[in-house]
């Protein structure tokens, strides 16, 4: 009771605007970070001798490493209470080993190359573990401190803006102008740099609620009140996991987390190559592809603040796990890669309704002196289906018309856990008409849509 009535007091005499800034500006550096990667990976790797099975292997090896690894730095981001020095850290420490990556030039042997590329692919994973769901965490953190929890796509768009410019203009650098694949290193680290500073100066502790007793803001006024404060249960992936996994309707949800990263991955690890291969489509316009992606995702994030009460958790997965069987089967159906183009927006879609609801869940069920940890979790439990993704994307990518076929499973088996989905939650719904699952007041936003 004593924390609600500092945070109301917080968010009514301290200005917001600040703490909104720096968290904008630090999603804004990370993804233009991750853009110099991020589609364009594969392009080195190929550049490298590489084949679509080792890059799928590679990122098979590098996802299984992160599996553990995001839940670590979660629960070390939440016991030591130092959240922005450990995302600082681990972006540090990931963009040290994706530059160390462009040595594989000087190895001769193709063996020792695609050695060194695990190598190094498995200890980037390591070190970044779940940096993107770090920021996310601190994010809610601070949305909390403000009572804003639902202004979270308003920040989270600044991410998007950067990830929609940069990659055209890395698809002209290496297209038209001919740029060398060694601008990607160049980039990354400069890039990582930028977030690193943006997380250390911007972002101030006090809007994180830094320090590991940062739960017990207050003092305990009674003898009560002090031991409702000691029997907070540490934050730990046991805990988390026991709260997520409590419900059908939650599991579900986990599953459409899985199978939306494997699609993911799919799309991410080898859409550009399908191009190339199918389409023989130049890297200008691959690079632009990106850009259409966000169309739809930067007002979506926009107005989460009005969408996510209104539709609901529910009705924002259907619609963006539906949204990604068009997309992915419509990869297959059109003629050329630049009526592709016209299929990209529905990645936004997909993304921002997606991210959106995944935000909502976490507010509702996870205590935030362990958001960390439940962020790491997720990232577990999507990295599980990214590694699935990976694998199977290689092998497959290596069949006769591959990417057909990869694309077209895609669509089939996002449309098939989307209706056990909405089969859970129907379930769920009818169950808390006759007996409530949850406690007044919680969880009910579940059955609005």
């Amino acid at each position: 009771l004593n924390r609600r009535v500092l945070l109301a007091m917080t968010s009514e005499f301290e200005d917001h605007r600040p703490a909104f800034f720096a968290i904008s500006a630090s999603y804004f550096f990370l993804f233009l970070y991750y853009s110099f990667f991020a589609r364009f990976s594969v392009l080195i790797y190929t550049g490298y001798g590489l084949n679509a099975r080792e890059i799928g292997t590679m990122g098979l090896l590098g996802i299984l490493a992160s599996i553990p690894a995001s839940s670590f730095w979660g629960v070390v981001a939440d016991r030591t209470g130092h959240r922005k020095l450990v995302l600082a850290c681990c972006v540090g420490m990931a963009a040290t080993f994706q530059t160390l990556l462009c040595l594989t030039s000087r190895i001769q042997n193709h063996t020792g190359r695609f050695m060194y590329c695990c190598l190094m692919m498995v200890l980037y994973t390591m070190a970044r573990g779940n940096d993107y769901g770090q920021l996310k965490g601190i994010a809610m953190r601070t949305l909390e401190r403000f009572d804003r929890q639902t202004a979270f796509g308003g920040l989270r768009l600044w991410g998007a803006v950067s990830w929609g410019i940069a990659h055209p203009a890395l698809g002209y650098l290496l297209d038209v102008e001919h740029g060398h694949l060694q601008l990607l290193f160049v980039g990354n680290a400069i890039g990582a740099m930028l977030a690193v500073l943006s997380f250390s100066v911007l972002l101030r502790s006090k809007w994180t609620d830094e320090g590991p007793r940062a739960t017990a803001t207050a003092e305990p006024e009674t003898a009560s009140t002090q031991s409702t404060v000691s029997e907070v249960p540490k934050a730990s992936v046991m805990e988390v996991v026991k709260i997520v996994c409590s419900r059908p309707d939650m599991i579900t949800w986990l599953l459409c987390a899985a199978t939306q990263a494997m699609g993911m991955q799919h799309v991410s690890q080898f859409l550009f190559l399908y191009m190339q291969e199918r389409f023989h489509s130049s890297d200008i316009l691959m690079g632009f592809s990106v850009t259409i992606t966000v169309l739809f995702e930067i007002p979506i994030f926009a107005l989460g603040e009005k969408l996510l009460p209104k539709l609901g958790p529910t009705l924002l997965i259907a619609i963006a796990m539906g949204s990604f069987v068009v997309r992915v089967l419509g990869y297959t159906l059109v003629p050329s890669a630049r009526w592709m183009l016209f299929l990209e927006p529905l990645h936004g879609v997909t993304y921002s309704c997606f991210t959106l609801a995944t935000v909502h869940y976490l507010n509702e069920h996870v205590p935030m002196h362990m958001i960390s940890t439940a962020q790491g979790f997720m990232s577990s439990v999507t990295a599980a289906g990214s590694a699935l993704g990976a694998v199977l994307g290689g092998w497959v990518m290596d069949m006769p018309n591959g990417g057909l076929i990869l694309f077209r499973a895609d669509s089939v088996i996002m449309t098939t856990v989307l209706v056990l989905f909405l089969f859970s939650q129907l379930k769920c719904c009818k169950k808390r008409d006759t007996q409530p699952l949850l406690t007044p007041g919680q969880g009910t936003s579940l059955c609005e849509s």
